[in-house]
């Protein structure tokens, strides 16, 4: 269907995680009533680390009333224990409002998005491409590139298919990206033959310096672990990396990152300490795989400053301050 398409790239834009629908397990699709079956495709998908099922709205359902949508809510809830998000191609504000009062999930794909159980809300009216809820910051995707290119400084001789390519992006992806760094009047979009360029409009010192308040910690979460072997694909980060990098003294743990969503397939091999004295490392999962932006085995400078900028430790500022005064732009 073609509103799965739509909703892989609006959940992509929000997310910079592609979606993966899948058919429900026959054992809880037969629980389903019939009449709702005929109202709707089921599907499942995993966002934000949880599987969530969605209710495509088939066309023959369209003109429902929002009387309908909460009875339907409460038969899917009562059928399989479990609640639904409703897709919907479109919304109009008299039935949404009445699904915010009665608190049940829906998407409209690029458009908006009530998930309550997942704390994800996305209700602005857009003229054009969905922006991130995170309306003021740039989507990891979008950052990721803009440090590749500020670290470098090799992006605007490669077309934005090649650029996907080496990245690991897709080319939805890097679409997005580059609309959102022209709306965010980083970089204009230029035509190289049938290919498409990121031209980026300032030098990379001011370049930086526009784009700061709208970029953040790549860090989602830190864990101590143990690992039999360390990961393939793991960088030195944090305190470790900034003390490469300056004469800050090392943690007697080293911290490394890799990228979150590689840190999900490993996860069963990586055993998580409570408590540090237990651990063989500090482990940062970080929204973009870091290894995007750099070539060595060490984070990179400008993502590495940006996830240690908050830190109270006076000698943590000090090396940062240092960090910034050496960097080459």
């Amino acid at each position: 269907m073609d509103i799965i398409k739509r909703l892989n790239g609006y959940i992509t834009q929000l997310t910079d995680q592609p979606i993966q629908p899948a058919d429900l397990d026959p054992a809880v699709a037969g629980r389903v009533p019939l009449f709702l079956k005929s109202s709707y495709q089921l599907v499942k998908i995993i966002l934000f680390g949880h599987e969530l099922i969605l209710a495509l709205r088939k066309p023959a359902a369209k003109g429902l009333l929002p009387s309908q949508y909460v009875a339907h809510a409460k038969a899917f809830r009562a059928a399989i224990g479990r609640e639904v998000a409703f897709v919907l191609p479109e919304l109009d504000s008299t039935v949404r409002n009445r699904l915010l009062r009665q608190c049940v999930a829906f998407i409209v794909p690029g458009k908006q998005m009530f998930l309550p159980a997942q704390g994800a809300i996305d209700l602005r009216e857009y003229a054009g491409r969905a922006r991130s809820v995170n309306a003021d910051k740039l989507p990891w995707s979008a950052q990721a590139i803009l440090i590749c290119h500020l670290t470098k400084r090799k992006i605007e001789d490669i077309s934005l298919m090649d650029l996907a390519e080496q990245t690991g992006y897709s080319a939805m992806t890097m679409t997005n990206v580059a609309d959102d760094l022209v709306n965010f009047e980083l970089c204009k979009v230029k035509i190289v033959g049938k290919n498409k360029h990121l031209q980026f409009t300032a030098p990379a010192r001011d370049l930086w310096k526009k784009a700061l308040p709208h970029l953040r910690s790549p860090v989602r979460r830190a864990l101590w672990v143990r690992w039999g072997k360390r990961p393939e694909g793991c960088l030195a980060a944090g305190l470790t990396a900034l003390s490469r990098y300056t004469d800050l003294t090392d943690d007697n743990l080293p911290s490394a990152a890799l990228d979150e969503r590689l840190f999900k397939k490993l996860a069963n091999d990586l055993h998580q300490c409570d408590d540090p004295v237990e651990a063989q490392a500090r482990l940062e999962c970080w929204a973009y795989d870091p290894r995007i932006t750099v070539e060595r085995e060490t984070v990179d400078k400008l993502s590495l400053y940006l996830s240690l900028k908050t830190s109270h430790d006076e000698r943590v500022q000090g090396a940062l301050e240092s960090l910034m005064e050496g960097f080459k732009w």
